[in-house]
């Protein structure tokens, strides 16, 4: 890489939050839903949402030069990205991004972090809140209409195979519909906080209202008993809220309530043994270490390791799309 280009990297580094900057703030001020409801000069935009017109006029441009709203004259209007954000009547998309806005304090908060080595001190207390919760549980269900599908095809052999399972924290849903795609005789338990099952309940609705295979539990799986004689237990994004010692004790219980010939699958951003791949998986990390006490990302050997002396064997990695797979048997 030639000095040019050096430099070129590190100042696109160091500025890239400025883009992301502007687009949650267009989030968090309920531009792209104004602009749903039609085109708007920045002065009728700035009346609308009781913001300054400088600073709609700014922002939108800056929008705008980014691709994400087009213009016309002097109207700003939605254009074909815009308009995916704010495409269903329950603005799933939109809230799944209020997630990432979000974190942006717990960011800004990293190097106090880094130096503390836990969750740094920061001041919105926004963490535990309702409307966090829906805004996380909507990113969730956003994030298994892309990632669902792939997974119950990289473990169809191990569902077509199983008469009863457990997902883990599963959120909306959105896995256990894929999976009953995938063997529509399955039953299903989706396991999460008692504050979650009235999010899933919506976010499955009439498909939850219908289909009795589908159970839906709440409770603390660390702490309350989640049932037995599964053939399958499946883990989204758990294992890296947690620390080594809580993961090996989640994953006890977990050999516990299967049968014998059952399996674990685990859904992860899972670091490759180099440490430093996939780049996702990395940072990532970071972003367990400015969101939780004990979380982190971590490599194949060491949840492999984990898995083992647990007592689970056959341990299988895949990687997919954005997160790898690791599944393991209990012979």
């Amino acid at each position: 890489m030639k000095e040019e280009e050096i430099r070129n990297f590190v100042d696109s580094t160091a500025r890239a939050f400025q883009r992301s900057r502007v687009f949650l703030t267009a989030i968090e001020l309920g531009i792209f839903r104004s602009l749903k409801e039609g085109s708007r000069t920045p002065r009728e935009l700035a009346l609308s949402l009781k913001i300054s017109e400088k600073g709609a006029k700014v922002l939108l441009r800056a929008l705008a030069s980014m691709g994400l709203i087009g213009k016309s004259g002097e109207r700003y209007k939605l254009n074909h990205v815009s308009k995916f954000l704010v495409k269903d009547k329950n603005e799933t998309v939109l809230n799944s991004f209020m997630h990432v806005a979000h974190g942006w304090e717990r960011w800004s908060s990293l190097t106090k972090a880094v130096k503390k080595g836990s969750i740094a001190e920061f001041s919105s207390g926004k963490s535990h809140d309702r409307k966090w919760r829906n805004y996380f549980i909507s990113a969730m269900e956003v994030s298994s209409k892309y990632r669902a599908r792939p997974v119950a095809e990289a473990i169809k052999g191990i569902l077509k195979q199983s008469r009863k399972m457990i997902d883990l924290g599963g959120g909306s849903g959105g896995y256990a519909k894929a999976f009953l795609g995938v063997n529509p005789n399955l039953e299903v338990t989706v396991f999460d906080r008692p504050e979650i099952i009235p999010l899933a309940k919506r976010y499955l609705g009439n498909y939850f209202l219908k289909n009795f295979r589908i159970r839906l539990q709440g409770g603390d799986f660390l702490i309350d008993d989640f049932g037995e004689e599964y053939d399958l237990v499946f883990l989204s994004s758990i294992i890296h809220i947690y620390s080594p010692e809580t993961i090996k004790k989640l994953l006890k219980s977990v050999f516990r309530s299967l049968n014998d010939g059952g399996w674990v699958v685990i859904q992860d951003f899972i670091l490759e043994d180099t440490e430093i791949a996939p780049p996702g998986a990395a940072l990532f990390g970071v972003h367990m270490l400015v969101s939780t006490e004990e979380g982190s990302t971590y490599t194949k050997s060491e949840i492999r390791n984990w898995l083992k002396f647990v007592g689970f064997r056959r341990v299988q990695f895949l990687s997919l799309d954005g997160t790898s797979l690791v599944k393991a048997k209990k012979l």
